[in-house]
Formats: structure tokens, sequence, C-alpha cells
């Protein structure tokens, strides 16, 4: 999956939810998938297959 698609889709979805930080890079993810309190949003599952995702580290069939 390409990174500006990962990155486009997180930042929508953390701006629904209101989270006040934009993600720019693969750090930036990191450090957001790191943080124990974002371990309790509901999308960080969805967020965390994104990155992985990306990382080539689960191959899909779903297209985003």
């Amino acid at each position: 999956m390409d990174e500006r698609i990962v990155f486009s889709r997180v930042n929508s979805m953390l701006a629904e939810a209101d989270y006040p930080l934009e993600i720019k890079d693969i750090a930036d993810l990191e450090d957001f998938l790191n943080d124990a309190g974002n371990a309790s949003m509901g999308l960080y599952d969805e967020i965390e297959q994104l990155y992985n995702q990306l990382l080539g580290y689960e191959d899909t069939a779903e297209d985003f």
C-alpha cells in the first residue's frame, strides 16, 4: 500500500476522533502506536493494521 494513502487514511480517522496531532511519517505512526494511551482508542487496531500493511507485515485482499 502506498505510504501517502496510509497517512491520508490514518489522518482522516484521527481527525474524526478529534485526535490533536497529524501523522506525517512512519516515525509519527510508530509513536502513535507505541503510546499506551492510544491503545484504548476504538480505531487503534485499524491504524495498526494499516501500519502493518505499509511495512508489508500483512497481505490482505482488502483495498483501502
